[in-house]
């Protein structure tokens, strides 16, 4: 298997937001998650000025600028991170296009939300013609949203698979 990109540190997961958001949708390729971050810890940051338990971007912030890849959590966790983010499609993935997400368990203390009219909110804000499968959401707060389509694990879907995902959590407004 070819790994193009691997994520070790918080600072590795804004700059695939970056580069996708900047149009490298990272089509035919694959981001492997090498370890468990914690958005909370010194640990999971090489610069610590990044250092905030809000994750500020989508990767893949709109229809134009998709994540088009396979995303692989490796069987590791996301924790105590919040997403705040006032795009179309919010998420820690806003939109996948024809991508993979797998092998992943996020788990947060914090908000989903997000200020933008007629939106797709969720662990993935909307994916089409996907695969998401072994994913785990679980929070112990708040997941408000208040537009258009809201979803704990994703959003909005369109011919999309979703397999062996599951939500455990509290506190959910739409």
């Amino acid at each position: 298997m070819y790994i193009f990109y691997q994520i070790n540190y918080v600072d590795d997961l804004i700059n695939l937001a970056n580069e996708v958001n900047g149009g490298n949708s990272f089509e035919g390729k694959t981001v492997k998650l090498m370890r468990n971050i914690d958005f909370a810890s010194d640990s999971s940051y090489q610069d610590t000025s990044y250092k905030s338990n809000y994750f500020s971007r989508s990767i893949g912030s709109s229809e134009s600028t998709p994540f088009k890849g396979t995303f692989d959590g490796n069987g590791y966790e996301l924790s105590n991170i919040a997403i705040s983010y006032g795009a179309h499609s919010c998420g820690l993935f806003g939109t996948v296009t024809d991508g993979v997400i797998k092998n992943l368990t996020i788990s947060t203390s914090s908000t989903y939300t997000t200020n933008f009219a007629g939106i797709n909110v969720g662990f993935i804000g909307a994916a089409y013609n996907s695969t998401l499968s072994n994913i785990d959401v679980k929070s112990n707060s708040a997941i408000s949203f208040s537009h258009l389509n809201g979803g704990l694990i994703v959003g909005y879907a369109e011919n999309t698979t979703i397999d062996n995902c599951t939500f455990e959590g509290e506190n959910i407004t739409l």
